[in-house]
């Protein structure tokens, strides 16, 4: 029996086979996208007069998927969005909220709450504050809570938020987005966001183990992961050119076929 002939030229592909890498890279590239893309915010702030430890200076950090909360049902106010979710444990990894605040002598912590975990997020673009007074407000609000199981059923055991908000007279918007139209606005949790912008206040909210809240302006903020505006992951975009590739691949091939 002769031997086959040695392969000659350029390797090719029957169609099915291009088809399957295709799907191959698409479930690849789906797949990637659900991997959990949490944003962490680490800051900084001072606490503001009236509250426990005045004056002190505070430091922490709040990490959240923004990617797992979803919308809840349209609020009455068309300029205002509410995204929250909770998680009950065993906590899938990594763990949905993780956070904690403290001036080395009170603060708080969560995450890990042994009933449950909150996480929310606002957004509103000329929410109706007190339009007989032309008074409306954009805001973007970050945040999550930790409950604990006792006797009597789960209780706060932390809380931490962090505000960004401009009020408005409801026709010239803010800074602190970066689609700040009031023509139908962007009220998604994805968009930019622009902490310290003109006119903003930017602060933030813990409570205490007694259920003091205690408030902080903002002095620093940086934001890092899937915070909105921030570009794909490398890995993503490997994967949506292999997947880009396959399909032109298939493509070919099957109309080389005919």
């Amino acid at each position: 029996m002769k031997p086959p002939s040695p392969v000659s030229g350029p390797l090719r592909v029957d169609g099915g086979a291009a088809r399957a890498i295709a799907l191959l890279a698409i479930a690849a590239v789906c797949c990637g996208g659900a991997v959990a893309t949490p944003t962490t915010w680490a800051f900084t702030g001072v606490i503001q007069s009236g509250y426990a430890d005045a004056g002190q200076t505070v430091s922490g950090s709040l990490t959240l998927d923004l990617s797992t909360l979803p919308r809840s049902p349209p609020s009455s106010d068309p300029g205002l969005a509410l995204y929250y979710t909770s998680y009950a444990p065993p906590y899938a990894a990594p763990a949905p909220l993780s956070g904690s605040v403290s001036d080395g002598h009170i603060g708080t912590t969560v995450g890990g709450g042994s009933y449950q975990d909150t996480v929310f997020a606002l957004v509103s673009k000329r929410e109706r504050i007190n339009p007989s007074l032309n008074l409306f407000r954009d805001e973007f609000d970050v945040g999550g809570a930790s409950y604990e199981t006792f006797a009597s059923g789960g209780i706060l055991n932390g809380d931490l938020q962090l505000f960004t908000y401009t009020d408005t007279d409801g026709i010239t918007p803010s800074a602190i987005f970066g689609d700040s139209s009031y023509a139908n606005p962007d009220l998604s949790i994805g968009q930019a966001v622009n902490w310290f912008s003109a006119g903003s206040h930017n602060s933030g909210e813990f409570t205490l183990a007694n259920g003091a809240s205690v408030l902080f302006d903002l002095t620093s903020l940086t934001v890092t992961g899937g915070a909105p505006g921030v570009l794909p992951e490398p890995g993503t975009l490997v994967l949506a050119s292999l997947a880009t590739a396959a399909l032109v691949l298939a493509r070919r091939t099957a109309s080389a076929a005919r």
